[in-house]
């Protein structure tokens, strides 16, 4: 990273809680949202809503494509390599080298090989969605997972700011079995038979679980 692009990230990094303050400021007097309900024999109910930032996440967008397209592949799908692009283009002049295939060769972006599109869809759209990316189907995908998190800082909160506003996907991130074993080192004695429970305990804890759920092999 070069000086100047270091001194602007260390300037969004420091400006960024007072920017996000002011715009909810903002929008709570500009804009307005007007809501209703009506229920058989509720009458009407309306509420003024505005929108409003309560957590945000920055960090390096390459970083995270590690994991992205490291899971990607893990799915079993795949990305057009020079000299082997479907569509048979000349290699300098290909411009789908890199774009991403689902499991079935499809492509996942409409910028991607046109012998790709499937009948049903131009594209298939799954890939690098913010929440979708970090889901975990196999043993192969959960060990990569951990291996990156462990690895990278800017990936794993990325991930812990992903699973502290959707904490459903937080649980079904990791087995039961290691929520299990963060149970036992967090020094819980009883370890609950249902894992909604078992979880709960362990959040019960505070923050700190996460550093033991970052630590698993």
């Amino acid at each position: 990273m070069q000086p100047d692009q270091a001194k602007a990230v260390e300037s969004i990094l420091n400006n960024s809680a007072a920017a996000c303050k002011r715009l909810n400021e903002f929008t709570a007097k500009v804009f307005r949202t007007r809501g209703g309900r009506i229920g058989s024999g509720m009458g009407g109910r309306f509420a003024r809503v505005s929108p409003q930032i309560k957590e945000y996440f920055i960090g390096r967008a390459s970083d995270v494509a590690i994991l992205r397209d490291a899971l990607h592949i893990a799915r079993g799908s795949s990305f057009v390599e020079a000299g082997k692009c479907p569509d048979k283009c000349k290699s300098k002049a290909c411009s789908h080298v890199g774009e991403p295939l689902n499991s079935n060769g499809n492509r996942e972006r409409i910028t991607g090989p046109e012998t790709r599109r499937t009948k049903k869809a131009s594209y298939q759209a799954n890939f690098g969605g913010l929440v979708r990316m970090l889901k975990c189907d196999s043993p192969k995908a959960r060990k990569i997972f951990r291996e990156v998190c462990k690895k990278n800082d800017t990936v794993w909160n990325f991930a812990s700011f992903i699973h502290r506003n959707l904490p459903a996907e937080e649980v079904n991130q990791y087995l039961k079995s290691d929520w299990i074993k963060v149970a036992e080192k967090l020094g819980l004695r009883e370890i609950p038979t249902k894992q909604s429970d078992l979880v709960e305990n362990v959040r019960a804890t505070g923050g700190r679980y996460r550093a033991v759920l970052r630590s698993l092999a």
